[in-house]
């Protein structure tokens, strides 16, 4: 916290600076190839430079901090596990804690199997799509392989980005093959997201291909880039929570056994 509150200080200071002696800069910059109109550009280019570096550099630091935290937390995972229980336990009855349990140890083995999924998901594509571009005869087809692969785990943008790159490096090697590249990609992409994806998932978190795309849909509609990535495993909560409310009130019905 204390770099934290110096680097935000001379950020500060440097921006400062640069607002007051802006006149200092403008004279040790030649602007004599400008006309007066472009000033106003340059001050306002220099100011959101700083505030783009100054937010930048900001947003690294809390990165590296949720890092250090996030191995703590690992590291005494089994001490707040504990604490959390005999908390429950407390302040529940035994019932109701021990179904609290229960449903959190569902949702947190739903959650990893998600993530195993999803990785397996993005090994299946970026090998698939290392053959394809060795058969097609693009360059650097493992290069491009990985990018592919990792660039996989992002739904939606993911496979836009990956086709960026892909057909840029491709294009510069021969624009004909960096057209077959682009479509080979594309129907990739199609074969991942209407069946490989969502069968995989499905089966990983057990919930169906449709609820995993209407899923995707609805979290990245609602919340971005972070919904279409966690809207799986929270849909899959979800459902385990739904699931053991309705088996608890058909119980007390006597109906579990006949539905």
């Amino acid at each position: 916290p204390v770099y934290i509150r110096q680097i935000d200080v001379f950020l500060g200071e440097v921006n400062n600076y640069l607002k007051d002696y802006n006149a200092t800069i403008a004279q040790a910059i030649d602007f004599a190839r400008f006309e007066d109109r472009y000033s106003g550009w340059v001050e306002t280019a220099v100011l959101s430079s700083v505030s783009y570096v100054s937010s930048f550099t900001m947003s690294l630091i809390n990165f590296l901090i949720g890092i250090v935290i996030s191995i703590y937390l690992l590291k005494d995972k089994e001490v707040f596990a504990r604490m959390f229980k005999r908390l429950l336990y407390a302040l529940l009855p035994v019932g109701t804690a021990k179904t609290t349990i229960d449903i959190f140890q569902e949702m947190d083995y739903i959650f990893k199997r998600y993530i195993i999924g999803k990785s397996l998901d993005c090994l299946i594509i970026g090998v698939l799509a290392v053959i394809g571009l060795l058969i097609i005869g693009g360059p650097y087809a493992l290069l491009l392989g990985v990018i592919v692969g990792v660039l996989n785990f992002i739904p939606y943008v993911g496979p836009l980005l990956r086709m960026i790159p892909a057909f840029i490096i491709t294009y510069f090697y021969d624009p004909f093959t960096a057209v077959l590249v682009l479509l080979f990609i594309f129907l990739l992409q199609q074969f991942d997201g209407l069946w490989l994806g969502p069968k995989i998932l499905g089966d990983s978190v057990g919930i169906t291909p449709f609820w995993v795309i209407t899923s995707i849909i609805i979290g990245g509609s609602l919340f971005g880039l972070v919904g279409m990535f966690v809207s799986v495993p929270i849909t899959a909560m979800i459902q385990v929570v739904l699931s053991r409310l309705i088996d608890y009130r058909l119980n007390r019905k006597n109906l579990n056994e006949l539905l």
